[in-house]
């Protein structure tokens, strides 16, 4: 029976391999867009880990659907 640490380190893997150079380009470009703001340089994943980014979207489209 596979321990729970291996499993979580084979599902980190399984994440990590998905996470490309290119993929992070594209979420970037993506939030950036709708934000019509830069992000903080650096790792992708850093800058959205205190979850102001995605405040900023929930508002963003909060808005838009209320106009609707």
């Amino acid at each position: 029976m596979a321990s729970v640490s291996s499993l979580d380190k084979d599902l980190r893997k399984m994440r990590l391999d998905r996470y490309t150079p290119q993929a992070a380009k594209e979420v970037r470009d993506w939030i950036e867009e709708i934000l019509e703001d830069r992000l903080p340089g650096g790792d992708l994943l850093e800058a959205l880990r205190d979850g102001l980014v995605l405040c900023r979207q929930v508002d963003i489209a909060w808005t838009w659907w209320r106009a609707c």
